[in-house]
């Protein structure tokens, strides 16, 4: 195997991709027949990829003059460059362009080769950068998220755009899809039936979904349970917690998904039946596509490189953070906590769209929520910053009721231990509302079917197929 290091000097020493050909092709098009510059500014977009600089001075001018005048030829442009100074040989090299050029139908063509050189200039560029920067002493994540990003933008912009015809044609397929099947086929199900009903069959690719509560209102216990249902279903999910260990995580799991008493199996507590129970359950849960990642300190950056891995390695799938404002971003940490929480919900929302899966994100309410008389929470009580709100396509709610009446005595409580709710205080396609949920803190398992203990009914919102406990073993 070649030393890295004569790798990275075989590849500095050597000139970075381009087509000349091409870059000369597509001026000499233009020059012919201006009427080609759409066809290369839909590829081109507002990029300049032409890697000769007299070159990249001759597109400028074109296309500034086309937008000026509405005109552009040999004569035009000459006395254009020459008002802007430009020296007087660029005369010969239009020429030789457009007599290069056999036909400018052919424009879209050249720019498509321009392009493709452009973007794998760009990509070598970030490897030798990024090789350079290790040598450096530059911090790995850093680096890594910087590369990452130079080969979504090649894989972003192979995909291309959809015109209006073909965006209009996937609409039908999917309705017909949706039709067919009695729900939505590109929603992935959350595993609770009402929730699902509220979000129209569940997050979205791409979503971001923000989960907010007070401390002790159950957010990890939700994104544990969350968790386990969709898994359950066979959706692949990751859970980047960065409040616990991953131990304890695994715990969470277990009683959840065993109804062991949690407080039991951490003091060593457990009977022989409690035993049997976790023993079957591991076995159970063993085979479920999750991954457990526990990084405290969590970086935007050291994130994006989990969540594209995962990517990676399954075409769908659910990400969970437990929670955001224990993430941090070095540059705006600088700038004061509400501006680096603003970058953390931008950059999680950056990344959900990159791979295209939802993330689900824990997030701590502040402390107003327990000085009001209704302790239900509301949008305004997002801690730290409103741009929280803005990012999310999903805001949720969590609420238990009971908690802050613990302390009363039991014929002044309204509200059972069991009583939960969840409410959709934003949702930027579909309605807001909240659901009745049922919850066993000693199994740290938040339940759909709250009839089973608080003996509440539930508004329907929608048609959407029933999806009981029993269906779902967690």
């Amino acid at each position: 195997m070649v030393p890295t290091e004569q790798v990275v000097a075989a590849i500095s020493d050597k000139p970075f991709p381009r087509d000349e050909i091409s870059e000369k092709n597509v001026i000499g098009s233009l020059i012919l027949d201006h009427r080609m510059l759409p066809d290369v500014v839909e590829i081109f977009g507002d990029t300049d990829p032409f890697q000769d600089a007299s070159l990249s001075l001759i597109y400028a001018a074109i296309t500034q003059l086309v937008d000026r005048t509405g005109a552009c030829d040999t004569s035009l442009l000459l006395s254009d460059l020459t008002e802007r100074g430009y020296p007087d040989e660029m005369r010969g090299q239009l020429l030789e362009y457009a007599q290069t050029v056999t036909t400018p139908t052919n424009a879209q063509h050249y720019a498509k080769n321009v392009w493709l050189a452009h973007q794998k200039s760009n990509l070598l560029t970030a490897l030798v950068s990024g090789s350079y920067n290790i040598q450096n002493g530059e911090e790995l994540n850093t680096i890594a998220a910087d590369v990452g990003q130079a080969v979504t933008d090649v894989v972003v912009s192979a995909r291309g755009e959809l015109a209006i015809p073909e965006l209009m044609q996937e609409q039908i397929e999917l309705m017909q899809a949706n039709s067919e099947h009695g729900f939505n086929t590109r929603a992935i199900s959350t595993g609770y039936t009402q929730i699902d009903r509220m979000l129209g069959g569940g997050y979205g690719e791409g979503d971001l979904i923000i989960v907010g509560a007070r401390p002790s209102m159950g957010k990890t216990a939700f994104l544990v349970c969350n968790m386990l249902r969709m898994t359950a279903l066979g959706t692949p999910s990751m859970f980047v917690t960065c409040e616990m260990g991953r131990d304890q995580v695994a715990q969470r799991m277990l009683c959840t998904h065993s109804q062991i008493d949690s407080v039991k199996l951490r003091r060593g507590l457990l009977d022989s039946r409690d035993m049997e129970k976790a023993i079957q359950g591991c076995a159970e849960l063993q085979p479920r596509p999750a991954t457990i990642i526990d990084r405290g300190g969590l970086t935007l950056n050291q994130f994006r490189s989990f969540a594209r891995k995962f990517r990676q390695d399954n075409d769908r799938g659910v990400i969970f953070i437990d929670y955001l404002q224990l993430m941090r971003d070095p540059k705006s940490a600088r700038e004061g906590r509400t501006r680096e929480v603003s970058e953390l919900s931008r950059g999680l929302k950056e990344i959900a769209r990159d791979v295209r899966m939802p993330i689900v994100c824990a997030c701590q309410l502040n402390r107003e929520v327990t000085s009001r008389a209704n302790k239900r929470p509301m949008l305004s009580d997002l801690r730290e910053s409103g741009s929280i709100e803005q990012d999310a396509d999903i805001v949720a709610m969590l609420h238990w009721p009971w908690y802050y009446e613990r302390d009363a005595n039991l014929e002044d409580q309204k509200f059972s231990e069991q009583d939960y709710e969840i409410g959709i205080a934003k949702q930027r396609n579909g309605p807001a509302g909240t659901m009745k949920l049922a919850y066993r803190p000693e199994h740290t398992r938040v339940y759909d079917v709250a009839e089973d203990f608080g003996g509440q009914k539930h508004d329907v919102r929608m048609p959407y197929k029933d999806i009981t406990e029993d269906e779902i073993p967690f």
